[in-house]
């Protein structure tokens, strides 16, 4: 089974938020608003490349977790056919 890393960083996929607000709060000016919001994520942005590639890890992992439990599944499949197949052969003895 794959196991992940122990990571004493803090994890990359903490996802950072920012409260955009559409209405102004009371004593702010509209322009001032819009001008508080953070500008929309570049290609060239480190944070989101950063999160990207943790969630690329996160996701390959997952699959390979995948890929074992159904190997694991078939495999359990196969000898529950296996076993079946032998007792009937012993209630065919009987």
């Amino acid at each position: 089974m794959l196991t992940l890393p122990v990571r004493r960083d803090p994890a990359p996929l903490a996802i950072r938020t920012t409260v955009l607000r559409t209405r102004p709060v009371a004593g702010e000016s509209a322009a001032e608003t819009t001008a508080a919001a953070k500008p929309p994520a570049t290609p060239d942005d480190p944070d989101i490349i950063q999160q990207q590639q943790a969630f690329d890890q996160l996701m390959l992992a997952k699959a390979e977790q995948q890929r074992e439990a159904n190997v694991i599944r078939d495999m359990m499949t196969a000898q529950l056919k296996r076993d079946e197949d032998i007792l009937k052969k012993w209630i065919e003895m009987i």
